[in-house]
């Protein structure tokens, strides 16, 4: 999502600051080559997943099979929501004379009964999303205090005994601009009151 004070050159100043502060240098390279001769494994890097779901408002992506229990149970109020309006809707149906009435109840109710019926395609769609590999371009060696906050955001990391690298799933812009970078700026500077 693009915000427009990234593009303030103050901002970029400060941020370059934060990353130069925080992302010591890219070793894709290296961190390429150990994976590839297994002596690190695909199954250490954490947050090297994410899980693509296509619902009835539109795509959404989730880092954790927890995130997509909690959406699934989002959706599950939702339809419990809509259920007991619905019932209230056809009781009112029920007792209903006048025609002006009963013709905006009936409107109302089929339009909510399509609203169940995509609540209940996402239900089904949630509970089999499959897990995506990530794309990494490049492997950056970073703090390891940053390397916890960057985990925290989703991002895949890889903690090894000889250094902590954030696999950066963004390539061809300064790191600066990744949102991740500057949203992590951003709670930083308000957590510190900078």
């Amino acid at each position: 999502m693009y915000n427009s004070k990234y593009s303030d050159g103050d901002y970029q100043r400060e941020v370059g600051r934060f990353v130069k502060n925080n992302v010591t240098e890219c070793q894709s390279m290296l961190v390429d080559h150990l994976l590839s001769t297994g002596v690190f494994e695909y199954e250490d890097i954490t947050n090297c997943w994410f899980y693509r779901v296509d619902l009835s408002d539109g795509e959404e992506y989730f880092n954790t099979w927890e995130q997509v229990e909690e959406k699934k149970a989002e959706v599950e109020e939702r339809k419990d929501r809509l259920e007991d309006i619905v019932n209230e809707l056809e009781e009112r149906l029920e007792l209903s004379e006048d025609e002006g009435a009963i013709l905006i109840l009936t409107n109302s109710i089929e339009t909510l009964q399509k609203a169940l019926e995509s609540c209940g395609d996402d239900l089904f769609t949630l509970d089999r999303a499959e897990s995506e590999p990530k794309e990494i371009y490049e492997w950056w060696l970073v703090r390891r205090d940053f390397l916890d906050d960057l985990e925290e955001k989703g991002e895949p990391v890889l903690r090894t005994d000889y250094g902590d690298w954030w696999g950066r799933c963004t390539t061809g812009q300064a790191i600066l601009l990744d949102s991740v970078i500057c949203n992590l700026y951003d709670e930083f500077k308000e957590r510190y009151k900078l």
